[in-house]
């Protein structure tokens, strides 16, 4: 099997694996311990966080993939704006941290900037979208929000990702 047809086959799986990630968190009764609209965890974001290290072509393929399976599954064309807005910031928030910072950083803190980065641009896409500042008094939680899960990421992909690269290593990906 050629390169690129393993390229496009692995990073198929890894689209499918992060959906299956959001379809979890979709049946999770989340909203209900923390009243924030649109909160969720971004347990998803692992497995693009987990490819920047390894193919960041791929990563970006997995997060345009999984952004938008996830809208047509679980949303409409406005999550699929809000997403994507969040997901292209935190994206290239992380990829610029890394690449200044690539000796200092760890997964984690690349994990909460990404978390942060994600809320502030749907943030901004809301803002936009609707006009008006009535929206800036959720940018604190938002934040707030956005740094605890980017922290649990972290520690769920420093706690997953040996067996990941291990399972890799046996599939040839």
């Amino acid at each position: 099997m050629g390169s690129r047809v393993r390229w496009m086959i692995g990073t198929a799986l890894f689209c499918v694996l992060a959906s299956g990630l959001s379809y979890l968190e979709f049946l999770l009764p989340i909203n209900a311990a923390v009243p924030i609209p649109g909160f969720k965890l971004g347990l998803s974001n692992a497995i693009v966080l987990f490819l920047l290290h390894r193919d960041r072509r791929q990563a970006f393929a997995v997060l345009l993939g999984k952004t938008a399976l996830t809208a047509l599954l679980f949303g409409g064309a406005t999550s699929f704006v809000f997403s994507l807005c969040g997901a292209l910031l935190s994206f290239f928030g992380m990829l610029a941290l890394d690449f200044l910072l690539a000796e200092h950083i760890t997964d984690l803190s690349l994990s909460c900037a990404g978390g942060v980065l994600h809320n502030l641009g749907q943030l901004c896409a809301a803002i936009a979208f609707m006009g008006g500042k009535a929206l800036l008094p959720y940018a604190t939680p938002l934040m707030l929000a956005g740094l605890c899960c980017g922290a649990v990421i972290g520690l769920f992909l420093n706690t997953f990702s040996e067996r990941m690269n291990g399972v890799l290593a046996k599939l040839r990906f």
